[in-house]
């Protein structure tokens, strides 16, 4: 009389175990289906992010770049400036008579040929081909 009890009280232990098995397993199933989620998530959003800092990037690259044509902008129209003056020096001391070795006049024509090239105008090439003509350097 007592085995009898004791097999059904041996199977409701299985089923107890069992049922602890399936509650555990259903557990772990909904946490990774929420870490899932998690990733998943985190996941888009760095997505999103990546989204945005790349058109910010790109904003900012636009400025910087307008800020860098800007300033070859700038640096040109100084330099220009200052080839002109130095030209201008250089070939009124070669008129006024000093002599110039070769080169002061190399130096002279390098800097007249960047002059021209940033779009140097036509005042300092007529005064560059009347010394050249007059054979002054």
């Amino acid at each position: 009389m007592i085995e009898p009890i004791w097999n059904f009280l041996g199977l409701i232990g299985v089923a107890l175990i069992e049922l602890i098995g399936i509650s555990i397993t259903a557990h772990m199933n909904n946490k990774t289906k929420k870490q899932k989620e998690i990733v998943e998530e985190t996941h888009n959003e760095i997505q999103k992010m990546r989204k945005e800092s790349k058109a910010d990037d790109e904003r900012i690259n636009r400025k910087i770049d307008n800020m860098q044509q800007q300033f070859n902008g700038k640096m040109d129209e100084n330099t220009m400036s200052m080839d002109k003056a130095w030209l201008i020096d250089f070939m009124s001391r070669v008129r006024n008579g000093e002599k110039m070795n070769m080169e002061q006049v190399r130096i002279a024509a390098e800097r007249k040929e960047r002059y021209n090239n940033l779009g140097g105008d036509s005042y300092v090439d007529d005064m560059w081909d009347s010394c050249k003509e007059n054979k002054l350097f």
